[in-house]
């Protein structure tokens, strides 16, 4: 019985070291015996306040600083993830590191114009003249992505996007596809196929209010 009581002690020292309050502290007595806990990051972190952390790019992690230029292929990631940028809460946090840039978004799609978006279920989908190219630009869990991509190297983008999850960020992966013309369909199927991956965004969120209940 002692051992019991110093494991549930021990626990609630933990927990209040979080902050985490029990609306039913009858809870305590089954959380005592356990070690780990599995769930989804959307379900313990809000998307709200996100900030871009770490970025894997050119082979490279990166930690994300005020400079955004500290590393080759950044910037440009960068830019892509701000023409694919939606209305999110995520999008946000990219164009907020646009902004160190000294760069807009408008300036962006003034260069680079948007002639067409799919929002499906899993991507981001954004299609844009590039000169006399098309660019079709893909973002949205790298899970669902990568298996998109034909150019890049997959394992090497799985152990990043893994150590990135480790750290409790939420990944994004952000693919593309020159075309030489305009698609005809807009349909997932039709735009994201034979991407490459241009890099990933690990994004730091605050946990939901909820969880701390």
């Amino acid at each position: 019985a002692d051992v019991w009581m110093h494991l549930t002690a021990r626990g609630i020292r933990r927990l209040s070291r979080h902050h985490v309050r029990l609306s039913h502290p009858e809870a305590i007595e089954p959380l005592r015996r356990i070690s780990v806990v599995c769930t989804e990051q959307e379900t313990l972190f809000s998307s709200h306040n996100a900030r871009l952390y770490r970025a894997f790019v050119g082979h490279r992690m990166v930690t994300i600083s005020d400079d955004v230029e500290q590393a080759p292929g950044l910037s440009q990631l960068i830019r892509m993830a701000a023409l694919n940028a939606d209305n999110s809460a995520k999008s946000a946090a990219v164009l907020d590191c646009l902004s160190k840039l000294g760069i807009k978004k408008e300036d962006l799609l003034f260069d680079m114009p948007r002639i067409g978006e799919l929002a499906a279920t899993e991507q981001n989908i954004s299609v844009h003249l590039a000169g006399d190219q098309t660019l079709i630009l893909v973002s949205g869990h790298w899970r669902s992505v990568l298996p998109l991509c034909s150019k890049g190297n997959a394992e090497e983008i799985t152990t990043a996007a893994t150590v990135m999850e480790a750290e409790g960020l939420q990944v994004v992966i952000v693919a593309y596809r020159l075309a030489d013309t305009a698609p005809s369909i807009y349909t997932a199927e039709a735009l994201a196929h034979h991407l490459t991956c241009a890099g990933l965004l690990g994004l730091s969120a605050p946990m939901r209010d909820s969880i701390r209940e």
